[in-house]
């Protein structure tokens, strides 16, 4: 059997390395949506599925390969200091908050109705 950290093997042999149909099902469903019980749901298990999905995260296979396919992990940091977050509660109480999104799209606004 061949383990998904080899970095020569193709994604259909990682995906023949986890056996089943089903489980290879919701690798591919779950790589594309990130959301873990639709993906069990929608490779067809049955039951208690957030328990299913759980569990089939935690196998080394499912691991190796979404962690050789799957999107980088964000890295990007923000910041947040008290005077930013002043700032930006003071710009929503004045409305310029919205008024520098309205001026930053770049489509029509239309008028709102009274």
């Amino acid at each position: 059997m061949q383990t998904t950290e080899q970095s020569n093997s193709s994604p259909i042999d990682d995906l023949e390395a986890m056996g089943n149909m089903r489980t290879q099902r919701f690798a591919l469903l779950y790589l594309g949506s990130q959301d873990r019980v639709w993906s069990a749901g929608q490779a067809h298990y049955r039951g208690d599925l957030l328990k299913r999905s759980r569990n089939l995260l935690k196998l080394p296979a499912i691991q190796g390969f979404l962690k050789k396919y799957g999107p980088p992990p964000n890295q990007g940091k923000v910041e947040v200091t008290k005077d930013s977050v002043l700032m930006k509660l003071a710009q929503i109480g004045s409305g310029r908050l919205m008024a520098s999104l309205d001026t930053a799209n770049s489509s029509p606004t239309t008028p709102m109705c009274r």
